[in-house]
C-alpha cells in the first residue's frame, strides 16, 4: 500500500506479484503535494484511507515501514488485523505493535526502543533480520573473506543519491594510479547527473550500470566498495565486501558511525572534499589486512537469512508442532536409539525400551516439562523438549533422522518457541546447553539469535 510511488515502481512492485493499492498523493487545491514529517496527510486521513482500501479483506498481519506513522495509526488498523509488525531504525516514536524489526547495527541496540514499544512486543534486531534478497543469500554460499590486492573495485551510492556522492568518488579515484583495476560504477535511471557520470566513466577500465539488476554479483565479484550507509551496507556485509562508507542522510550517520566501531566498514570522517576522500581510497587500498578483518566482521555480521528468521518470528514457516502422547512412544523410542541422535546427546548409551516407556509416563506428567513433535506435510520432523523451572526453560531438540532439510531444524525450533510463548508466558529465558563437537547445534541456536556465554569449567581434585 503506497501513496506517492512513481508508476515504474508499482509496475515493478506488481511484476513481483504483489497486488499494489495506492492512495493518491496529499495535493491540495494548487496541485502542491503538502508533504509534512515523511507524511502528506494527517495520521488521521492516512488510516481512514487506509481502512476502505483494505475493506473486505481478511488479513494475518499489517506490516508497516514508514517514518510518519506511529503508534496513533498501528492502534487505528487494528481492525484490519490483531498482528501488526513494525519496520523502523529510528527509534525516535512511540509504537503499538506486536513485532518491532530494526535491522540496523547500532551500539545502544538493545536499550533504544525500551520507551517506544509495549513490554510484550517482540524485538528482532541487529543485522541478522537483515531483509535482503534472495540473490545475496545465494551468493553468500559462495562468497571468501576478501584478501590480497584490490583489482575491482564497486561504486554504488543507491539509485537515487542526491547529494551525488557518485561523482565525488569517481573524482578521488582518478586522482589514483589505477592501472590493471577495474571500477563498475552503479547509478539509478534518474539519477540527477546521469549525463555527467556517463562521461566520466567513459574512461578505459570504468564501466557504467544503470538501474542494475546484478547488484549481487557486482558485489561478490569486487575486491573493495566505495558507497552509501543504509540497507546496501546489509548487502555488502554479506558477501564479504569490505567497503568504504559514506553517510547520505541523516539517519545513516549513527549506522556508519557504529559499524565502523564493530569494525564492519571503514568511514572516514566528513565532510570529505575529493583529494582527502582519495586518500581515504588509498589507505584502504594498500592495507590487505584491514580490509581482511572488514570482509570478516561483516560476513560474521549477516549470513543472509535475515528475511527468514523475520517469516519465522511471524509464525510463517513449513513447521507447526504438537504436544507428545502416549501413541508416540514407539516412534520416539526409534528416532532417540538412532546412532546418530546418541552421539550428540549427553548420554550416548543405546535406550531400554522398558525405560524409555517409565521416562515417557512420568514426562507426560511432569507440568514442567514439555514434549512437542514437529510436522511438515503431515510428516515428523523433529523433537523439542523444553523444562521449565520458574521464567527459565532449558531446550533440547533433534530432528527425525532422514527427515530433515535445510533449515528444518531452525523452523522446528521456532514453532516450538512459538508454542512456549503462548502456553508458558511466565518463561522469560530460554537456554541451551551443547556439547563442545556438536557443531550442528551450535550453528542452529548461533542462527536463531541465542548468546554464546560458555562460563562453565570442571576440575578434578584427587583426594588422600
Amino acid at each position: 500500500m503506497c501513496r506517492s510511488v512513481p508508476d515504474a515502481l508499482a509496475a515493478m512492485i506488481a511484476a513481483n506479484g504483489h497486488e499494489v493499492l495506492r492512495l493518491g498523493t496529499g495535493a491540495d487545491s494548487t496541485g502542491r503535494v503538502k508533504l509534512g514529517d515523511w507524511l502528506e496527510v494527517p495520521q488521521e486521513e492516512d488510516v481512514r484511507q487506509t481502512l476502505t482500501a483494505c475493506a473486505g479483506r481478511d488479513l494475518d498481519w499489517v506490516v508497516v515501514d514508514h517514518y510518519g506513522l506511529d503508534a496513533v495509526w498501528e492502534r487505528s488498523v487494528r481492525a484490519l488485523a490483531s498482528k501488526i509488525m513494525v519496520i523502523d531504525d529510528l527509534a525516535n516514536r512511540q509504537h503499538a505493535c506486536d513485532v518491532l524489526v530494526d535491522q540496523n547495527l547500532y551500539a545502544d541496540a538493545d536499550t533504544r526502543y525500551d520507551e517506544r514499544i509495549p513490554q510484550q512486543c517482540r524485538r528482532l534486531l541487529g543485522p541478522q533480520y537483515a531483509m535482503l534478497r534472495e540473490e545475496f543469500t545465494q551468493r553468500r554460499s559462495h562468497a571468501k573473506v576478501r584478501s590480497g590486492s584490490v583489482r575491482r573495485i564497486l561504486v554504488s551510492f543507491g539509485g537515487v543519491d542526491a547529494t551525488n556522492r557518485t561523482a565525488l568518488a569517481l573524482a578521488a579515484l582518478t586522482r589514483l594510479d589505477l592501472q590493471d583495476i577495474q571500477v563498475d560504477v552503479v547509478i539509478g535511471d534518474q539519477h540527477p547527473r546521469h549525463a555527467a557520470i556517463a562521461d566520466i566513466c567513459r574512461r578505459p577500465g570504468f564501466a557504467l550500470h544503470v538501474q542494475s539488476a546484478q547488484m549481487a554479483q557486482l558485489m561478490a565479484a569486487a575486491d573493495m566498495g566505495i558507497g552509501a550507509g543504509g540497507s546496501a551496507t546489509w548487502e555488502r556485509c554479506c558477501v564479504g565486501l569490505p567497503t568504504l562508507a559514506l553517510a547520505v542522510a541523516d539517519n545513516q550517520t549513527q549506522l556508519v558511525r557504529d559499524c565502523a566501531l564493530a569494525g564492519a566498514l571503514y568511514a572516514p570522517a566528513e565532510p570529505l572534499d575529493a583529494d582527502s576522500l582519495s586518500r581515504h581510497v588509498r589507505c584502504l587500498m594498500e592495507n590487505p589486512l584491514l580490509r581482511q578483518v572488514i570482509s570478516g566482521n561483516g560476513m560474521r555480521i549477516v549470513d543472509g537469512r535475515g528475511t527468514a528468521r523475520i517469516l519465522r518470528a511471524l509464525g510463517l514457516n513449513a513447521v507447526a508442532v504438537r504436544p507428545v502422547v502416549l501413541d508416540d512412544a514407539r516412534s520416539l523410542f526409534e528416532w532417540r536409539n538412532h546412532p546418530c541422535i546418541r552421539e550428540a546427546s549427553r548420554s550416548s548409551a543405546p535406550l531400554q525400551w522398558s525405560a524409555h516407556k517409565a521416562w515417557l509416563d512420568a514426562a507426560l506428567s511432569d507440568p514442567s516439562r514439555v514434549l512437542l513433535i514437529g510436522e511438515s506435510a503431515d510428516r515428523p520432523v523433529g523433537v523439542v523438549r523444553f523444562d521449565v523451572a520458574d521464567d527459565t526453560a532449558e531446550v533440547s531438540i533433534y530432528t527425525v533422522p532422514g527427515q530433515g532439510q535445510r533449515g528444518t531444524g531452525a523452523d522446528l525450533l521456532a514453532a516450538a518457541e512459538m508454542w512456549l510463548e503462548t502456553h508458558k508466558p511466565s518463561v522469560r529465558q530460554i537456554i541451551a546447553e551443547v556439547l563442545g563437537e556438536n557443531s550442528r547445534s551450535h550453528r542452529l541456536f548461533a542462527g536463531a539469535c541465542y548468546q554464546c556465554r560458555s562460563t562453565t569449567y570442571t576440575k578434578r581434585i584427587q583426594g588422600d
